[in-house]
């Protein structure tokens, strides 16, 4: 990916994006999606790439926001799996109830790179390597909508 803006518009597009950013990350990850987009997140490749960071020997912290985890507990989604063995570098919380009404979807990256897509139902959005400015503002919005999140007891539950 280069250092201006790409156009997304379909699924294979905001996988490659989400992936190759993820690969470039090397200290923090913010993600919000409203209901962890399997198609997405529990995803191989993206996974690996979450691996990758938390075994990099850094600091790694990634903070994933949701609104809804009711399907992606039930369906097993692997994300929700790492996060449960890997608690000390991943994190998930539920968005509280007043800000649920939140339509778009977004990945950070080191707070610099992103993938943003303003309706989170559809894979139209942007993705760039190096916009500090955008990426700056959306963990300014995900960190407020963090402070008001809980910890979701549907995650915590051991599923046998």
């Amino acid at each position: 990916m280069n250092t201006v803006s790409t156009t997304l518009d379909s699924l294979d597009a905001v996988q490659q994006a989400t992936v190759e950013l993820t690969m470039s990350a090397r200290r923090e990850l913010h993600l919000y999606s409203p209901d962890l987009e399997p198609r997405l997140y529990d995803y191989p490749p993206f996974l690996s790439a979450l691996r990758a960071l938390v075994a990099s020997g850094g600091r790694a912290r990634i903070r994933i926001l949701v609104r809804d985890s009711g399907s992606a507990v039930s369906r097993g989604h692997l994300l929700i799996e790492l996060a449960r063995q890997l608690t000390s570098f991943i994190e998930i919380r539920r968005l509280a109830e007043e800000s649920r009404d939140r339509l778009d979807a977004f990945l950070v990256v080191d707070r610099r790179a992103v993938v943003h897509r303003l309706h989170w139902m559809s894979y139209q959005g942007t993705a760039s390597p190096d916009d500090p400015v955008l990426a700056r503002a959306l963990v300014k919005e995900f960190e407020a909508l963090w402070e008001t999140a809980s910890s979701d007891p549907e995650l915590r539950r051991l599923h046998l």
